[in-house]
């Protein structure tokens, strides 16, 4: 069985403690899960770095709300035709593609508005 690096407590001691990285800087570098880095910083005894949870007096997490983006895309006659090239391809090879129909449905309604 191979030794991984990150189970060498004297590196992880270095990279965790003195050179300050992230769980998840180590756990990136090495190609493993966060979980697994914190799994074996407590199989070495080295002591986690706690960061503040977001919690309110009374115990509660706080909960961010997500905000909503519309985006308002103006297309020109050459990318409507190239929408419209790539719709031909899928439908001339006898696939039926939800995408297709979606765009098709942009098209006819960008289309209406102009």
């Amino acid at each position: 069985m191979a030794f991984l690096k990150y189970q060498d407590r004297n590196w992880l001691l270095t990279q965790y403690s003195t050179k300050m990285r992230s769980i998840e800087n180590i756990a990136e570098e090495c190609l493993v899960h966060p979980i697994t880095i914190k799994n074996w910083l407590k199989i070495s005894n080295i002591q986690i770095r706690y960061t503040k949870p977001n919690r309110k007096n009374s115990g509660r997490r706080i909960r961010y709300k997500k905000k909503r983006v519309q985006l308002n895309i103006l297309i020109d006659e050459d990318d409507l035709q190239k929408i419209d090239e790539i719709a031909e391809k899928f439908t001339d090879n006898n696939r039926t593609l939800l995408i297709t129909q979606t765009l098709k449905r942009l098209i006819a309604t960008y289309e209406q508005q102009t």
